[in-house]
């Protein structure tokens, strides 16, 4: 991962899913509390795991050479300098969406025209297992498509380079989708002995 000459970010696939190996299992062993006895909302995992996700970013936040330093943020509702609408091309006739997790650079791009997308490099919305629980097939397959149409729109109306469904934050099984703006997708669930995310094959 890094700047180009243009002060463009770069991020590989395999960067960003050993980002988020490493954030989730360090989630795992330093928040145990939190999967195994108090059951909190989704807030207090995602606030904790953008925590340890940030840190596999700090020299993207902290570039050298005068580069445009990126963010890591949680819930940010901020489009250039207007709200982030669900639709920016119509923002009067939708309401305005805060993605659980981006990397971003904060104040690029605007529905406004202000100045083009750029540096926004993926989106995240989380989700805990334990909604899935209570849910009927028809209902969980509902929700799962909804998320996941959340993640392709910021890929598609925001130029995101990826954009991650992670549909169950839980000890076991861990899993996120991954999108790709060339159409991709990719299963990825985490593997508690080898602290790492790894692709589920067919």
């Amino acid at each position: 991962m890094g700047y180009d000459e243009q002060g463009l970010f770069s991020l590989k696939e395999e960067e960003l899913v050993e980002a988020f190996s490493k954030a989730f299992a360090r989630t795992l062993k330093r928040d145990a509390y939190l999967f195994t006895e108090s059951k909190p909302q989704e807030r207090t995992f995602m606030f904790r795991f953008a925590q340890e996700l940030r840190n596999e970013f700090l020299d993207a936040e902290c570039p050298t050479c005068g580069m445009p330093a990126l963010s890591l943020d949680v819930e940010y509702n901020r489009d250039g300098t207007g709200l982030k609408y669900e639709d920016p091309n119509h923002p009067s006739k939708k309401k305005w969406v805060a993605p659980d997790i981006i990397l971003h650079e904060r104040g690029s791009g605007s529905y406004l025209c202000e100045q083009k997308y750029r540096n926004d490099i993926f989106v995240c919305e989380m989700k805990k297992d334990a909604p899935y629980k209570e849910m009927t097939d028809a209902q969980k397959a509902k929700q799962q498509k909804k998320d996941a149409d959340t993640v392709l729109d910021f890929i598609r109306d925001r130029k995101y380079k990826y954009g991650v469904d992670f549909c169950q934050f839980a000890v076991t099984p861990a899993r996120f989708d991954l999108y790709t703006m060339e159409g991709d997708v990719k299963v990825y669930k985490f593997n508690c002995e080898r602290n790492k995310f790894e692709e589920e094959r067919n």
